[in-house]
Formats: C-alpha cells, sequence, structure tokens
C-alpha cells in the first residue's frame, strides 16, 4: 500500500499532558470539597476514554446532571491551564511532523472534550502542519466513527491510524485501516500492523509500509 494520510492519537502519541490534567482537576475537586486526588496513575488508566465514560467510573454515586457539571467544570479548567502551560511533546515531534506534513496528510482524531486538540495545537504552534481534527467532545461519536468521519470529509484513500491504546487499536479496525502502536505510550494492545518505540520512527515504519524501505 501506499499511505497517502496519518490519523494520530493525542494523548500517549504526541504529547503527555498529565502533569496539567491533574493539577485542574484537582484544582476543581479541592472548590468542591471532593476528598478524590487525580494522580497519574490514575489518569493513565483512563486515558483513550470519553470525559463521560471516565466520570461514570470516578463518581458513580454522583448524579447524572452533577457528574455532568464536575465533568464540564474539569474540561473547562483542564484546558485553561492547558493553554497557559502545555503539556510535554514527546521527543522529536515537531521536527517529525514538519518532515512529514511534506510527503502526507495530518489529522488528530480523539476522544477528548471539545477545545482540547485546539489548544494542542495553538499552545505549541503545530496547527498549520495539520490539515484537519475531530473530537468525541465536537461529535458525540466513538473514535471510530471519528475516524470514518475524516475519512469520508476530507477524501482519504490510504490512511493510517497512530496510537497507543487498545481504543485506538479498535478504531483503526473499526475504520478499515492499518494501525501503528506506538509503543511508548501509556497503554498496550493486542495487535497491529507496526509499531514504534519513539515518535521519529513513525518515518521509516511509513516507509516500510509503502514498500520502500529494505532492512
Amino acid at each position: 500500500m501506499t499511505v497517502d494520510s496519518i490519523l494520530f492519537d493525542l494523548d500517549g502519541t504526541l504529547w503527555d499532558s498529565t502533569e496539567g490534567v491533574c493539577e485542574s482537576w484537582n484544582r476543581v475537586f479541592a472548590q468542591r470539597g471532593i476528598s478524590l486526588n487525580a494522580s497519574r496513575r490514575l489518569l493513565a488508566s483512563f486515558f483513550g476514554k470519553p470525559m463521560t465514560a471516565i466520570f461514570d467510573e470516578l463518581f458513580p454515586l454522583l448524579s447524572a446532571d452533577e457528574r455532568d457539571a464536575l465533568r464540564k467544570e474539569c474540561c473547562a479548567e483542564e484546558n485553561r491551564l492547558l493553554a497557559d502551560k502545555g503539556g510535554t511533546l514527546y521527543a522529536g515531534v515537531p521536527e517529525t511532523l514538519e518532515r512529514l506534513s511534506k510527503s502526507y496528510r495530518l489529522f488528530i482524531v480523539s476522544n477528548c472534550q471539545d477545545g482540547y486538540i485546539q489548544t494542542f495545537l495553538n499552545v505549541h504552534g503545530l496547527g498549520g502542519l495539520f490539515e484537519g481534527f475531530e473530537s468525541w467532545g465536537r461529535t458525540g461519536l466513538s473514535k471510530g466513527e471519528n475516524n470514518l468521519l475524516v475519512i469520508k470529509r476530507f477524501g482519504l484513500k490510504r490512511p493510517v491510524y497512530v496510537g497507543d491504546a487498545a481504543v485506538d487499536e479498535q478504531s483503526a479496525a473499526a475504520a478499515g485501516i492499518p494501525f501503528v502502536y506506538a509503543a511508548y505510550g501509556f497503554g498496550t494492545v493486542g495487535s497491529f500492523n507496526a509499531s514504534i518505540s519513539s515518535f521519529p520512527e513513525i518515518e521509516r515504519t511509513l516507509q516500510r509500509l509503502n514498500g520502500h524501505c529494505n532492512d
């Protein structure tokens, strides 16, 4: 196959925003008198899931309306804090994306809230490298459905999905496209078409998928 486009997951693939997310959620929890501490370990177990599912699991005793209000407050504080502080880009992300953008059409598809991808692009100055993005927060759709939406919207012919978690593997399968596993990220997966142990490896991996690389 000849890959023409790349759909990227965000958390655990392009950046690690865990520190900022923990800080923002804990601010909200403290203001509301909630004793739960949002830690890196806690959040890592939820990355990849839609925010509604995360808050359903964290706060099963709250009413649906109470959970929804808390979720929206945490998401808003999260976007504000990350817009100010940013997250930690994985090594080689900016320069590798710059090179990739010359040969492939780049997109982000994430299960995050609306505003989160925009914050990532703005705070790190990467918006000009991506042709588009989609998220659960904008559509209410699963990641697989959003993959299909982006593929149809932009007329992609031979895309691949790059992500670090089982939900990413499942979303690629749902869209019928190859999956590249970012093994340096947060999660584990069952199967993949290729894997990378650091972000810059994606270039050589795509060459292999395109049949242009001999090891």
